[in-house]
Parts: C-alpha cells; sequence; structure tokens
C-alpha cells in the first residue's frame, strides 16, 4: 500500500529551530508587556479628547486572554491586602470627608485597575516558566536602552539638538527624560536596575563585559539625572547589600569617597561642578530651601499643608488625590508656599503620611500592613535560598527584598506607589515566593523553611 496513503498521521515534535523561534516570541511578548508598564507616563491620544495609557492597554490584553479565552485567574492570599487597601479608600466617603470628588474617583479607578493589573500580571507571570527571571531581563534591556538614550539626550543638548531634557536652567545641567516624562521617573527607574544589576546582574548577564558595561552605564545615567531621591535610594540599598554579603573591605572605600564628595561639596572645589554642588548641598539646601529652584521647598510646603488637613480629619481622612486639589488653590498656595507652587507627585509627596491624609488612620494601618506582608515575603524567600545554598535564587530575592525598600525610600518623597512598574515588582516578589515553594516541595510536603 502506498506510504503517502496508508501511513497514519503522526503529530511531529517541533524542531530545535522552531522551539528556539518560539521560545524568543514568547521572550519578546514578555518584553513588550514589561516595556508597556514602564511607559505608563506616557499617553496615547486615540482622538481630540480622548487618550488612553499603555499600561491599560496591557490590562485589556490580558483580561481577555485570560478572562475570555482562558478563563482561569491565579489569586495569592496576600492580595487580600490589597484589596483592604482599596476598600481602605472609601473610608472619607463614609465619612463624607472628601475633598475633591473628582480627584478622589479618579484615584479609586486607578487603583483598582492597578488591583486587576496584579492579578493579571501574576496569573501572566506564572505561567510563563521562569517568568520573574524574564521579566528581570526585560527591564534590564529596557534599563540599557534608556541610559543609552539619556547619554544622547545630554549630548544632543550640548549640540543643540532637543532630544529630550529639561531643568537645564534651573539645575545648571541637562536632565534627560529618556522614554519618561519626567526625569525624576527616569532617575528612580534607572537607580532600580542600577541596583539589580548590582545585585544579580552577573547572574543574569553571561559575559562579563556586557555586565559590565550595563551596570557602569546605569549606574553613570542615574547620576546625570542629578535625582537625589533615587540616588540616595540606590546608595542605602547598596549598602545594606554589601553589609548583607559582608563586603567591609569595599563599604570601607565606599565610606571614604562619599566622605571625600562630601567634603568637596561642603568646601565648594573647584573640581566639582558647581550646578552638583548646589543640587546635593542637602544641609544648606534645607537652611534656604529657596536656594533649590522649587524642588525642595515645593515638597516641604506640600507636607506642611498635608499635615494640616490630616489634622482636621485623623480618623475619616480628606480622600485620596485631594492634595492635587488643594496644592493649586492660590489661598493655600499663598499660605504654606508664599504664592509659589507646592509638589503633590502622583497624589502626595510621602506614602504614609498621604496614607493618613486619604483615608485617616484606619487607612495608614492598612498600608502599613501591607508593607509588612511585602517584606515578609521577599524575607522568606531570601532566607529559604539562603539556607538552601542556592546563590542565584539567593541573589534574586535579595534583590526583590532591597527593591521594595528602593520603592518605599523613594516614596518619602516622590510618591510612586502607584506607578505600575512598582506593581510589578510586587508581582515579582509573590511569584518569586511561589516558584520557590514549588521547588522546595519535593512531593506532598512543602520545605520546613516555607511551611
Amino acid at each position: 500500500m502506498p506510504a503517502n496513503i496508508a501511513t497514519p498521521y503522526r503529530y511531529a515534535a517541533p524542531n530545535y529551530r522552531s522551539r528556539l523561534l518560539i521560545q524568543r516570541a514568547r521572550d519578546g511578548m514578555v518584553l513588550f508587556f514589561v516595556f508597556m508598564t514602564i511607559l505608563e507616563s506616557v499617553k496615547i491620544d486615540i482622538g481630540r479628547m480622548a487618550n488612553l495609557k499603555p499600561f491599560i492597554i496591557v490590562i485589556l490584553m490580558l483580561a481577555f486572554h485570560y478572562g475570555i479565552m482562558v478563563r482561569r485567574f491565579r489569586w495569592r492570599p496576600e492580595f487580600n491586602v490589597f484589596v483592604a487597601w482599596w476598600l481602605s479608600l472609601f473610608i472619607p466617603a463614609i465619612g463624607g470627608t472628601i475633598i475633591s470628588m473628582h480627584h478622589y474617583l479618579v484615584i479609586i479607578m486607578g487603583q483598582l485597575l492597578l488591583l486587576g493589573y496584579l492579578t493579571l500580571t501574576y496569573t501572566y507571570l506564572y505561567d510563563r516558566e521562569n517568568g520573574v527571571i524574564k521579566a528581570l531581563n526585560a527591564l534590564i534591556v529596557i534599563g540599557v536602552f534608556c541610559a543609552a538614550l539619556s547619554f544622547a539626550q545630554i549630548a544632543g543638548y550640548f549640540v543643540g539638538i532637543d532630544l529630550g531634557v529639561s531643568h537645564a536652567e534651573t539645575v545648571g545641567f541637562p536632565r534627560a527624560e529618556s522614554i519618561f516624562t519626567e526625569t525624576d521617573w527616569h532617575a528612580m527607574f534607572m537607580g532600580y536596575v542600577a541596583l539589580l544589576l548590582t545585585i544579580c546582574g552577573k547572574h543574569l548577564i553571561r559575559q562579563p563585559l556586557h555586565f559590565q558595561i550595563a551596570l557602569v552605564g546605569c549606574v553613570m545615567s542615574l547620576i546625570l539625572s542629578f535625582g537625589r531621591t533615587a540616588t540616595f535610594a540606590y546608595l542605602g540599598c547598596l549598602g545594606l547589600f554589601l553589609l548583607v554579603r559582608r563586603r567591609f573591605g569595599i563599604i570601607a572605600v565606599g565610606v571614604v569617597l562619599v566622605f571625600m564628595m562630601g567634603l568637596s561639596i561642603q568646601l565648594k572645589a573647584p573640581f566639582v561642578p558647581h550646578s552638583l554642588i548646589e543640587r546635593f548641598n542637602i544641609m544648606e539646601t534645607l537652611e534656604d530651601s529657596s536656594e533649590d529652584a522649587g524642588a525642595l521647598d515645593s515638597r516641604l510646603f506640600a507636607l506642611e499643608m498635608t499635615w494640616y488637613f490630616v489634622k482636621q480629619e485623623p480618623f475619616w481622612g480628606n480622600g485620596a488625590g485631594s492634595i492635587q486639589a488643594l496644592v493649586d488653590r492660590m489661598d493655600l498656595r499663598e499660605k504654606y508656599a508664599h504664592g509659589g507652587i507646592m509638589n503633590a507627585g502622583r497624589g502626595g509627596t510621602n506614602l504614609f503620611l498621604t496614607s493618613l491624609f486619604d483615608s485617616g488612620i484606619l487607612g495608614l494601618l492598612v498600608v502599613i500592613v501591607l508593607v509588612f506582608v511585602l517584606f515578609r515575603t521577599g524575607l522568606r524567600s531570601y532566607r529559604t535560598a539562603r539556607d538552601a545554598k542556592l546563590d542565584v535564587q539567593r541573589d534574586v530575592a535579595l534583590f526583590l527584598v532591597l527593591g521594595l525598600l528602593y520603592f518605599i525610600l523613594n516614596c518619602m518623597s516622590n510618591n510612586f506607589i502607584r506607578y505600575p512598574l512598582v506593581w510589578l515588582h510586587f508581582v515579582m516578589l509573590f511569584l518569586y515566593h511561589r516558584q520557590l515553594l514549588e521547588y522546595f516541595r519535593g512531593g506532598a510536603h512543602a520545605h520546613p523553611a516555607l511551611r
């Protein structure tokens, strides 16, 4: 019987090249997903009076896939504390103390979208093999791209080409924006990627030379961003990393370098740029915050105003987002900022004070519990990997803990807590703990450290 007729159909397994192409396509989708998440600050115009943020596109795509096609969502018990955080935002609505209903509804809907993003992203990365590692690799690729773009923007400024810089007049040096709409966002992202590369970049980048170039590039981009909060947060997390890893020699050298730089700034050494001296001479700036061209004094004014309204409604709060409406009121600007500006960030300039302003004492307690759960999860992952002597897993877990600390420190003066990249970090923290749990189960029993 002819073979081309009688041979039954058999499934042909994809060859190596096909599997490689499929794997590259899946990795590319993770890269696209992370890139769209980071682009949250950019608005895509879809009409004269409407726009759409990239991370919302991600939510819609994932919701369609998992809600209609797959019909399966993965949920962590710890996510309930995020639900409690969202529900706590309704406390001022119950008390009838909301100052700005418009801004309040924007935050309510935005927080709900982020809660959906948390669930959908966790499900998406859970279904990807080594989803956390793929997301970290994507962050490195985007970080190196942003660093290179920032150098091009700074160079373009000096040759008369505007590729996206700001604060050149007030700071004395062009601050690059890369793909962001604000330089502080670029600085925050550069510090985050620099911390990632510092702690576990050698595990994620095979070529030592490529690793060194990426790390130096991101650190230099962070320094040239003149982002003080991001720089200090990176240095603080770097110090903790060195302490945990017992790199005491490097700590000693670093302390000496920091001392020499601080002394040079205080003495206004001629080899230190004047703009750098003015930017990082914090003590002198605190004595006269007006010298800071609005960066520090505007935050101090906003904090003072926020504390005043916290005392008015310590239990019910004043409604999330209402700070944004208050800083635009001329009477308050005259009272607290002498007619100048007040910085509200993304609804506030301090995470915990803003939470107290938004939803009162109960809302603040929920946020504190949320932060506690996040740190507890990350520390459990780190201890488990360390005790099992898994170097790669230990360093990834350590980055997730210190990365969380990095964002918390940034949120002391720039409230980035509602930025999707921060929520992506939450997802990776929970998912990595889950992956370690499954790795150590070995059947029906979990590893003792995870019980």
